[in-house]
């Protein structure tokens, strides 16, 4: 079973001749390592080469170059692009470019890139990893045609203008809220009770003599008719 490292690094290297004993790290044999990950299973991209530890720059850098890094090192069956802030640029040698995985490849090095050594690179673009053994947008929860959004142990959902809810599950209103009322009343109150019906069609307008306010569900919670409102004059139109 492998570990993550308690050293934030995971790492490994294809000559095998480390012999470290710590509990929390474990070895594989490959060029390639995880450094300073703000969670287990995700970091900078480090490759070893011509003696040296040297970064990946992120140009062409996608999830699909992030699963053969993950794969490679046996962390999962997806990887996703993190980006800096989420780990500290490196320092030292950029030892690949244009890295371009299909996603197939098993090494690093089985993807087209530009030769070793040679790039327009700057720290500041530093590939980062996270590895993950699910995809949580794999099974599209983003209704509506909501686009999903990987984050480290959920998902999110940015959702079309008209819809809202955290799955895009609501439709916003279509036709502005009503100002004609059906009924009318004055109540001076001291309490305010909210029912929360998301089907319900209705519209509350009141007038505090200072400001007013148009609110219409489902927007907002549903204030009933009958109900103590906090305010001089409302208007429900239902």
């Amino acid at each position: 079973m492998y570990r993550p490292s308690s050293f934030s690094t995971i790492y490994a290297r294809s000559d095998c001749k480390f012999r470290l004993k710590h509990l929390n790290v474990y070895l594989l044999c490959s060029d390639l390592r995880l450094v300073n990950g703000s969670v287990p299973k995700e970091g900078r991209v480090e490759i070893y080469y011509d003696g040296q530890w040297g970064t990946v720059c992120d140009d062409y850098w996608d999830d699909a170059d992030a699963t053969v890094v993950c794969r490679q090192l046996g962390l999962g069956e997806f990887g996703l692009v993190i980006e800096q802030p989420q780990f500290p640029k490196g320092s030292g040698k950029i030892m690949l470019d244009d890295v371009d995985c299909t996603g197939q490849e098993n090494f690093l090095v089985n993807c087209s890139s530009r030769p070793w050594k040679e790039n327009d690179c700057r720290h500041s673009e530093d590939a980062g990893v996270r590895c993950r053994d699910i995809l949580f947008c794999l099974n599209e929860p983003c209704l509506n045609g909501g686009t999903c959004h990987e984050r480290a142990n959920s998902y999110t959902c940015s959702c079309p203008e008209n819809f809202a809810g955290y799955n895009c599950q609501w439709q916003k209103p279509s036709d502005p809220p009503s100002t004609t009322p059906t009924h009318r009343g004055k109540y001076p109150t001291t309490g305010l009770n909210i029912d929360d019906e998301p089907q319900t069609d209705s519209t509350l307008i009141y007038d505090t003599r200072k400001t007013s306010l148009v609110t219409k569900n489902p927007l907002h919670s549903v204030v009933s008719p009958c109900e103590e409102l906090p305010f001089l004059l409302f208007y429900c139109d239902y």
